[in-house]
């Protein structure tokens, strides 16, 4: 997130704190809730004390969402979707040595040895951007994905 995207989320979130709007669970509604840990002052990490969901605080409605994910998000590798041929190259070589290569994880969660009833549990990639993440484990897992981002939801096919 570039330095002027941090400066408006501060400026955003403490303009909906300070009026006390978005902070309310955003599956129930409720006002009850306990913090789990904080960031940047303002911001916290809140479990509603009725539906035990885990959600952030001041929240974002879905206008603010969709212009922030469809529009304005950046990190680089992570949402630079490649063409084509790169895609092909990273695929060939299973993203080894490149910043999205997954073998740790894939190694940890074989070590953990997750096993129901015989076989292994379906992993959920929310925000899997385009996909790199979630074809990886696909390899050994049963895995779901998710992405907000129209741009990138389709960019890598990993039925």
């Amino acid at each position: 997130m570039s330095n002027y995207s941090k400066l408006n989320y501060f400026l955003t979130s403490l303009k909906k704190f300070l009026t006390k709007r978005g902070l309310r669970c955003p599956s129930c509604n409720s006002k009850d809730n306990e913090t789990v840990d904080k960031k940047y002052i303002i911001t916290n990490l809140k479990r509603c004390k009725t539906c035990m969901l885990l959600y952030r605080t001041p929240g974002t409605n879905f206008e603010e969402d969709k212009s922030f994910y469809q529009e304005k998000y950046s990190q680089g590798f992570t949402t630079d979707c490649p063409n084509d041929e790169k895609l092909n190259e990273l695929i060939s070589n299973n993203f080894k040595n490149t910043e999205k290569d997954y073998s740790k994880y894939i190694e940890i969660l074989d070590i953990l040895n997750l096993k129901i009833n015989g076989s292994s549990p379906t992993l959920f990639d929310y925000g899997c951007s385009w996909g790199y993440g979630s074809y990886q484990l696909k390899e050994k897992f049963n895995v779901d994905s998710y992405e907000i981002s129209s741009p990138r939801e389709n960019m890598l096919e990993i039925n």
